[in-house]
């Protein structure tokens, strides 16, 4: 994954950051920590969005009787 921007990285300051379209909020108390417009919406179209992955089936272990 390439480098996000400094504004697309939470500051070392902020505690619990969470981006959304206002700006960095703090998860716990729900206060602004920063204002940036549209920060979500930025960093999800700076982010690929993630590839899923196959399923291989898993191979069958055979079980052998000992005598």
């Amino acid at each position: 994954m390439a480098d996000l921007p400094r504004w697309a990285k939470p500051q070392k300051w902020m505690r619990n950051p969470v981006a959304t379209d206002v700006g960095w909020k703090d998860s716990v108390t729900g206060e602004l920590l920063l204002d940036h417009r549209g920060l979500k919406s930025k960093i999800d179209a700076l982010t690929p969005a993630p590839v899923a992955k196959k399923e291989t089936p898993k191979k069958k272990a055979s079980k052998k009787k000992e005598d």
